[in-house]
């Protein structure tokens, strides 16, 4: 099995024509914690290379289109937790880290600026996403831990 790096399939996949690619690993662990793509087509063709080396793949298809200040300013609005079922929320960065509601607002103007001005500096939000199993998650800018909806709690 081979082991394809991030930045090797972000470039594979944009030199094919299949849009953006946005990962999200956890550091520690190297677990996918999630996987967008700008093209649907692209999913397709990560399952055939993977059933080419001889590798399984299961992914959870999601498509995602562009994310635009007001969608940020309504999910901002509608707070950090999913509805229905308060499920807490992260944003997700252009370059893969996870930022809190709280750091968000606190930024708001880079944050924006960023986005309409399509900079990447880790600022451009492009997405939220339901942190399900990573209790050890936390804000890249505060340092703060970003509560998880079925991870095991941490006891001092």
């Amino acid at each position: 099995m081979r082991f394809i790096h991030g930045l090797e399939l972000r470039e594979t996949l944009e030199n094919k024509g299949f849009g953006k690619l946005s990962i999200v690993f956890d550091k520690k662990s190297f677990k996918l914690l999630s996987f967008f793509v700008g093209n649907l087509s692209a999913m397709f063709y990560l399952a055939f290379v993977a059933s080419k080396q001889g590798t399984t793949t299961t992914t959870t298809t999601t498509t995602m289109k562009k994310y635009t200040t007001s969608q940020l300013k309504a999910q901002l609005r509608s707070g950090e937790f999913a509805w229905p079922g308060g499920y807490p929320l992260y944003f997700i960065t252009d370059d893969g880290e996870a930022l809190s509601f709280e750091a968000v607002r606190e930024n708001i103007k880079s944050v924006i600026w960023s986005m309409r001005h399509k900079v990447n500096d880790g600022w451009r939000v492009i997405g939220y996403e339901v942190n399900w199993e990573d209790d050890s998650m936390t804000c890249a800018h505060t340092g703060e831990p970003i509560k998880s909806a079925y991870g095991e709690a941490v006891v001092a």
